[in-house]
């Protein structure tokens, strides 16, 4: 966790003993939104597989109105 922004730059997710995975936030890319640190580049490495996941927000909102029908499963492509 990166103490000055309180925001979290490396996260370890295990499988028995061994790592994983690990989420790695690009510390050059955390910004200031509305009095939050939000990253906007993040690598997942998949450790076992060694392959790799880069994400990357370019237009981030904090707190949006959005309409509840947007989570309705069948909205999300879940059946019920």
């Amino acid at each position: 966790v990166d103490q000055s922004m309180c925001v979290p730059v490396l996260t370890r997710f295990y499988k028995g003993d061994t790592v994983a995975k690990e989420l790695i936030v690009d510390r050059a890319s955390i910004q200031e939104i509305n009095n939050r640190q939000v990253p906007h580049k993040v690598v997942m490495h998949d450790r076992i597989e060694n392959t790799r996941t880069e994400l990357t927000a370019k237009d981030v909102q904090i707190d949006p109105d959005l309409d509840d029908s947007m989570f309705h499963p069948k909205r999300l492509g879940m059946s019920l």
